[in-house]
């Protein structure tokens, strides 16, 4: 009996078909065209990641741009309402001196 001999990786994947056969350049062409639209495929990918990266960077920039405008006017609207809280509490305080002051006079026109 004669020995068996063992198909290696290639002839196995190409269905043990000739380098050279139509069948197998076919099969080769039709890879081509597959590898081609998936690296292509993946490369738009990268490039719609990017641009959505940099989108979200603007955003942000934007977004805090605005937050330090807001903590801003918020800083100012404190001193404001502290300043006319504390020159409210200035008329109330001389107004109170002034009616204790009348309330001692008549304290003491009464005696």
């Amino acid at each position: 009996m004669a020995p068996v001999k063992k198909k290696n990786a290639k002839q196995v994947s190409s269905g043990g078909s000739d380098p050279e056969s139509e069948e197998y350049l076919k099969k080769r062409a039709r890879n081509n065209q597959a590898v081609k639209k998936s690296r292509n495929k993946s490369k738009q990918k990268a490039e719609e990641t990017k641009e959505r990266v940099d989108n979200l960077k603007n955003d942000n920039q934007r977004l805090s741009e605005r937050i330090s405008e807001k903590e801003k006017q918020l800083n100012d609207l404190k001193s404001l309402f502290i300043e006319t809280a504390k020159s409210k509490t200035d008329v109330v305080n001389q107004d109170l001196r002034a009616l204790l002051a009348d309330g001692s006079d008549d304290d003491n026109d009464n005696n």
